[in-house]
């Protein structure tokens, strides 16, 4: 790459409206993905519970399998997924202002 290209992608990427383009190639391709047949059981299994890399009892977390309990996991993924999304987005939002 040469100079010239390498300063028309500097400034290209120090523009303000870089963001906004962000966000809309982000909304396209979620709004592409969520209607791909072969990608519903992905979605869908966001639904579902954390991995079972770890053990649940009655909605808590246990390492080890022992009965310390460091703290309680009772919603699912796309609960989180959800929540964390709106924190983010706020946040920035927050930032913003």
């Amino acid at each position: 790459m040469s100079h010239d290209q390498s300063s028309t992608l500097a400034k290209l990427l120090g523009a303000e409206a870089v963001g906004g383009i962000n966000l809309i190639l982000a909304t396209m391709f979620a709004l592409f993905a969520v209607n791909i047949p072969f990608l519903e059981g992905v979605i869908t299994s966001m639904g579902g519970n954390f991995p079972q890399f770890v053990s649940f009892s009655e909605g808590y977390i246990h390492f080890l399998h022992n009965e310390y309990t460091l703290f309680a996991i009772t919603k699912n993924v796309h609960h989180w997924i959800n929540d964390g999304l709106m924190y983010i987005f706020f946040f920035t939002i927050g930032l913003e202002v």
